[in-house]
C-alpha cells in the first residue's frame, strides 16, 4: 500500500559444509537469494501482491540463470499453482549490478528488461568501480546502461533527477 521498495540481501549459508572456503558466500549467497525469490513465487506472495517491489541483491543470485529448471517443472504441471511459467515472474522482480562478471549482466538482461537492473556496489566487497564495470557489459547499449547507472533506480524510488 505505501509503495515501498523491499530489498532482499540473504547473508549466505550457515550450513556448515558452506563454512569452507568462504562458500558460504560464493555458494550459499546466490542460492540463498535464488531461495529466497523462489520462495515468494512459489508461496503465492507475487500473485497476491502484485504491485509489491521487490528488490534482490547479486542479479538475483542463481534464480534467473537456472529458471529453466522451475520451467519445467512448470511444464510437466508440477506447479500448478502458478499462474503462468516460473520466468513470467522473473520481470516482476528488481535486481543490482553485483554479478562480478560483465557478460552475467549481459546475459540477466536478456531474462528480465533492463528496466528493472539498477547499479550497486556492494561496497566494499565488491566492485571497486561499479560504473566502469556496467559500461563493460558491451553487448548492453549505452541507453540501457545510463538508465542502469540512475534512471530505474530513480524510477524505482520515485525520485525525480
Amino acid at each position: 500500500e505505501l509503495g515501498a521498495v523491499i530489498f532482499t540481501h540473504p547473508a549466505g549459508s550457515t550450513e556448515k559444509r558452506m563454512l569452507r572456503n568462504r562458500l558460504m558466500i560464493t555458494v550459499g549467497q546466490p542460492l540463498e537469494e535464488a531461495y529466497a525469490l523462489s520462495s515468494l513465487i512459489h508461496e503465492g506472495v507475487m500473485d497476491q501482491f502484485p504491485k509489491l517491489k521487490i528488490m534482490v541483491a547479486h542479479g538475483g543470485g542463481y534464480l534467473p540463470f537456472y529458471a529453466g529448471r522451475h520451467d519445467n517443472e512448470y511444464r510437466y504441471g508440477r506447479t500448478p499453482h502458478l499462474k503462468g511459467d516460473f520466468s513470467s515472474y522473473l520481470p516482476r522482480f528488481f535486481y543490482d549490478t553485483v554479478l562480478f562478471n560483465p557478460d552475467m549482466l549481459e546475459f540477466l538482461v536478456t531474462k528480465v528488461p533492463s528496466s528493472h537492473i539498477m547499479l550497486a556496489s556492494d561496497y566494499p566487497f565488491a566492485e571497486k568501480q561499479p560504473v566502469e564495470y556496467v559500461r563493460r557489459a558491451k553487448r548492453i547499449g549505452k541507453k540501457e546502461q545510463d538508465a542502469i547507472l540512475g534512471a530505474n533506480a530513480a524510477r524505482l524510488f520515485g525520485i525525480s533527477i
